[in-house]
């Protein structure tokens, strides 16, 4: 009779390894949510002016608000949301097992939403590229080999 022991041994491993994709990215995610809030504030919005489909934050700043904000020495050639600061300091990421959601706690954010549309939000797929492959990747990576090696 054929011992099928180590083919069910590893068929559970390939299990044990697809069940790992989902809660190691979760961990990734929930380890660097400060790094995942810079993306999306400083780099995105703040130096970009862009949404979450890199696409330029549109309409534009009224003269009012570009006189405003020469005065005051911020960017106003695109729109970054960062007039107070109290969005940026309130964006929060969720990570569940297969995404990430973005949440804030300022009272504007419908207007935002409503005004730029909700792609104000989340992480720009090349960014979301470059965090995975420096923090996900080794991370999952390590994981598997003591999943495999164990």
């Amino acid at each position: 009779m054929l011992n099928l022991g180590p083919i069910e041994d590893l068929k559970q491993k390939v299990i044990s390894l697809e069940q790992l994709v989902n809660s190691a990215l979760r961990d990734v995610f929930n380890q660097n949510e400060k790094l995942l809030i810079e993306i999306q504030t400083q780099i995105q919005l703040y130096q970009k002016g862009q949404t979450s489909k890199a696409i330029t934050i549109v309409p534009s700043y009224a003269q009012s608000t570009i006189y405003k904000k020469k005065r005051k020495g911020d960017p106003f050639d695109r729109v970054t949301l960062k007039d107070t600061g109290a969005l940026y300091s309130s964006v929060r990421f969720k990570a569940l097992d297969d995404r990430l959601i973005v949440t804030t706690n300022v009272s504007y954010t419908k207007y935002l939403t409503a005004k730029y549309g909700p792609d104000i939000f989340g992480i720009q797929n090349l960014e979301m590229e470059n965090f995975l492959e420096k923090y996900y990747l080794p991370f999952y990576s390590e994981s598997a080999k003591n999943l495999l090696f164990k």
